[in-house]
């Protein structure tokens, strides 16, 4: 399960490094054209959901078909002969607690990236 949470965070990072930060060129066109900074924040966030979502539900999937695999591969390899079952439910917490948590920081990335700053500001 550690190691699970650890690849997630990575995951997670890497998300948030690549993806809003490739959203720059989009956020410099729409500030030149004027675009309010909630407009922009509100870009960030729902083009984030078109990742996001998608890959929540099919890690999910991924997560409930592979889990016996796993497990089995796993009690083969200490030579132990463990059946562990899998809580759906506890599953789907997870995921969502998980989906929750990115949309927060992508939120949360949104601010510094679609302040205005420079003269025009001031002006």
């Amino acid at each position: 399960m550690q190691i699970g949470f650890v690849v997630y965070g990575v995951i997670l990072v890497l998300f948030l490094l690549f993806f809003p930060g490739g959203q720059r060129k989009v956020l410099s066109t729409m500030k030149a054209l004027g675009t309010h900074r909630k407009f922009k924040i509100a870009q960030v966030v729902v083009t984030s959901v078109g990742i996001l979502v998608p890959g929540t539900v099919i890690g999910t999937v991924a997560g409930m078909l592979l889990w016996q695999r796993v497990i089995s591969a796993l009690a083969k390899s200490v030579g132990a002969a463990v059946t562990l079952e899998m809580d759906i439910v506890t599953l789907v917490m997870v995921a969502l607690g998980q989906l929750t948590l990115a949309f927060v920081l992508t939120a949360l990335l949104a601010f510094p990236m679609t302040r205005d700053r420079g003269i025009a500001k001031r002006m």
